[in-house]
Formats: C-alpha cells, sequence, structure tokens
C-alpha cells in the first residue's frame, strides 16, 4: 500500500484510499451514503444532530469509491460493526470487534461509523508522514524493532526472487489512534474527507471526531480508532488523483492489539506485515487497483494472493523459516480475521 506524501494544493480525498488493507476496510468512507445506520436508534430516532449539522457528506472523490466498493465500517440490524467481508460468517476477530463496539454508547458508536474515524488516523500517516523518522510500531513501540527487522528481510528475500522487484523506497508506518489529539492536522484531513454545511469550518469538524473520541473508552487508546494495516498504492493515487505519494504499510496499534488479544503474540503481526508487503509487491508487479477501486470477487483474489505469497515468504528457510505446523497456525490468523468476502461476486 502506498505512502501518500502531502502537498499544499493536493485533492487527496481518495489518494489514502487507494490501499489494500488485511482487514480490507476498502478504505471507502459512508456518511452521506450510510444507509446501514442513518443515525437513528432502535426506537427510529436521529441521535446524530451534531454530526448531521456540520458534515454534509463526503468529498466526490470518496463518494465514488464508496458507490463501488461499499462502506468499509458499519452497523449491521442488530447494532454490531461490521466490515464488507464478514457479512455471512463470524469469526473470533469478529466477536472481539462486536465485544469492542458494544462498550460504545449508542450515539457514539453512530458518530463512529457515520464519521468512519477508525480510517482517519491512517489518512493522517498517510497524508502527513513521509519518511520513516521516529516512527514506532505498536501503541507503546513494543513491535518497532521486530516489524523494521521484519520488513528489511522482505525486501532482501524478494529481490532475490526477482531482481528486477524494488520495493526499498517503500516505507514502514505505525498508525496510532493519539495522531486525533492534533487539531489543527486532523482539521487538515477534515477538509480532505468532508464536505461541510455552511457556517462551520473544518477546525468544527476536528473538534466534532474528537469529542466522540473523547467520548470512548480508553479515549484516543481505543482499539477501534486503528483497526487495521493497510497497503497504500502510489501508482493508483497519482494515476487516479494527481498525488505524488511513496508506496507504504500502515500498521494499525488496534490490529495489533486485537491478534494479541486472540494469542497469537508476535507471529500474528509479522503474518500481517508480509500480507501487506504483498501488497506492494502486486503493485510493483503492475497490479494495481483499477479506477474506482477492485470488484469483491477481485478484491477477494488479490486478498488470498497477498496470503499465499506472506504464507511462502513465512515458511521458506531463506525468510521466515517457519515450520508447517507455524504456518498452519497463520493460516488461522488470515482466517480469524476473514478478509475475503466470500459471499460477494
Amino acid at each position: 500500500t502506498p505512502h501518500l506524501e502531502h502537498t499544499q494544493n493536493s485533492t487527496i480525498p481518495a489518494a489514502a484510499l487507494i490501499m489494500k488493507s488485511f482487514y480490507p476496510t476498502t478504505i471507502s468512507f459512508l456518511l452521506s451514503i450510510s444507509t446501514a445506520v442513518s443515525g437513528e436508534t432502535e426506537e427510529g430516532h436521529s441521535t446524530n444532530v451534531s454530526t448531521k449539522s456540520v458534515i454534509a457528506g463526503f468529498k466526490p472523490g470518496i463518494k465514488s469509491i464508496f458507490e463501488k466498493q461499499g462502506p468499509p465500517i458499519r452497523l449491521d440490524g442488530r447494532r454490531r460493526l461490521q466490515w464488507p467481508f464478514a457479512q455471512s460468517c463470524t469469526t473470533p476477530m469478529s466477536e472481539w470487534i462486536t465485544e469492542e463496539s458494544n462498550k460504545l454508547s449508542y450515539s457514539t458508536l453512530n458518530d463512529y461509523v457515520d464519521l468512519q474515524i477508525g480510517l482517519l488516523p491512517f489518512l493522517s500517516k498517510a497524508l502527513f508522514d513521509d519518511n520513516e523518522g521516529d516512527e514506532f510500531i505498536g501503541e507503546n513501540g513494543e513491535y518497532t524493532n521486530e516489524l523494521f527487522e521484519r520488513n528489511s528481510q522482505l525486501e532482501r528475500f524478494w529481490r532475490l526472487e526477482n531482481p528486477d522487484i524494488s520495493t526499498s523506497e517503500s516505507l514502514l508506518l505505525g498508525a496510532h489512534g493519539s495522531m486525533l489529539r492534533d487539531t489543527d492536522k486532523l482539521a487538515r484531513i477534515a477538509e480532505i474527507v468532508y464536505e461541510v454545511n455552511a457556517g462551520y469550518s473544518y477546525e468544527d469538524v476536528a473538534l466534532l471526531v474528537q469529542g466522540v473520541v473523547e467520548d470512548m473508552p480508553g479515549t484516543y487508546s481505543n482499539p477501534l480508532l486503528t483497526f487495521n494495516a493497510v497497503a497504500l498504492s502510489s501508482l493508483a493515487a497519482s494515476r487516479e488523483f494527481g498525488i505524488d505519494v511513496v508506496d507504504s504499510i500502515v500498521m494499525g496499534d488496534g490490529i495489533i492489539e486485537a491478534i494479541q488479544a486472540q494469542g497469537f503474540g508476535t507471529d500474528g503481526p509479522d503474518f500481517v506485515l508480509s500480507h501487506e508487503f504483498a501488497h506492494i509487491l502486486q503493485y510493483e508487479l503492475g497490479n494495481d487497483p483499477p479506477v474506482g477501486g477492485y470488484s469483491p470477487g477481485e478484491n477477494r483474489r488479490q486478498e488470498m494472493m497477498a496470503d499465499a505469497m506472506a504464507s511462502y515468504f513465512m515458511a521458506h528457510p531463506e525468510g521466515g523459516a517457519h515450520s508447517v505446523e507455524e504456518v498452519d497456525e497463520l493460516h488461522v490468523t488470515a482466517s480469524l480475521l476473514g478478509d475475503y468476502q466470500f459471499t460477494q461476486p
């Protein structure tokens, strides 16, 4: 997944949306096309007055991707958070998401979904951080050394497999909920993402988002804020939106916490990184997302291909050198996440 360099006048709306994620939130937002929530309580009364009074919708570039791919974060009829890939089955990970979302009040959960707040830390990282200086992975940096070392190993391994592949310029970055504390930066992201109603500023939007986050358990440390790992495609962003970007992988604190909660320790994040690196390889081989993004069926193929490539690396003696049993456990990590949208065409 590509990393986005921010530019003063770029219309980055969907630049950050041209990414492949381990939890394929296919980076498409919601709100104006949100049919799953639409701001209603179980009794049908609006709870999103403040959100709807400030936000008019999403910028056209983002909305067009939603219309093809559907919203990444939604609520089902039983008020459970859903991602598009997990519509027909329940996994331990989806149960974990439900448990975390049930800790939110109804109005906070609605606002989280309507604003697609779980995507904003990734946009912040993609748009405003174009180098690896002072980067850390994990909320307290506990995965920094391990994953940077693994990333270097991935670069060496795939270069040996195909000398024509060059991934040395791709970046490894960490997404943290704490990034949303910066009101000025958040306002800049809001200007890229949202349309606002008359009388409101993008700083108002930033303060609105921060208010929702501060109503969540753990506030800026809540794992739902960064429950993803994404690979950003520079070529697709440049082709579709005229933005100069750098390929990058962004690892969210939330996805790492979720994997740890399933008992997979360090191997789980390693596999997620290897999966996202496979998306970078797909881009290098010319397999970038088409205009408007992948269809669900093609998205499934891309995700399964990335899992196969990640497994090959993890099992290879010159790669992760894992045993067959260990690789089988890593496959469980992938199935726990359930990122294949099997019910989709």
